[in-house]
């Protein structure tokens, strides 16, 4: 599954996961400027980067 357990309501990350995120967020949003996609292949990354976002609000609960 791509991106399954970020995307998954019963995943519980680390702390040490938000900069990993992060990171895969930029790098997915330097992918979509510089690589042509179609629009199928942009809407698989489009959902990939929502999954991050929600994935990076859940750490925002994690304490440090």
């Amino acid at each position: 599954h791509r991106m399954a357990c970020a995307g998954c309501d019963f995943n519980v990350p680390k702390a040490s996961a938000r900069a990993q995120a992060l990171e895969s967020k930029a790098s997915i949003g330097h992918y979509l400027e510089a690589v042509p996609l179609t629009a199928d292949e942009r809407a698989i990354v489009e959902r990939d980067l929502a999954k991050l976002d929600g994935l990076i609000r859940k750490l925002d609960d994690v304490p440090t």
